[in-house]
């Protein structure tokens, strides 16, 4: 599984998890931070989305110890 974070210039971070690749596209899971948590949702990416945000740069991987940090 592949981890991500949304680039933006806010407060608060959302990371992507790619749960699943399938032929209609990409099963993901959006974590957002919140003053009072996380929120979780998950949702369906087409692939020519998914791999736009990849593209120019919106969804950026993290490395190994990056993810230990917001798990």
């Amino acid at each position: 599984m592949k981890h991500y974070i949304v680039k933006g210039n806010g407060e608060y971070k959302t990371y992507v998890d790619v749960l699943e690749k399938s032929s209609s596209g990409y099963k993901v899971r959006m974590k957002q931070e919140r003053r009072w948590g996380f929120k979780e949702d998950i949702y369906q990416m087409n692939s020519s989305l998914f791999e736009t945000c990849l593209r120019t740069g919106y969804f950026i991987e993290l490395e190994t110890g990056e993810i230990a940090r917001y798990a």
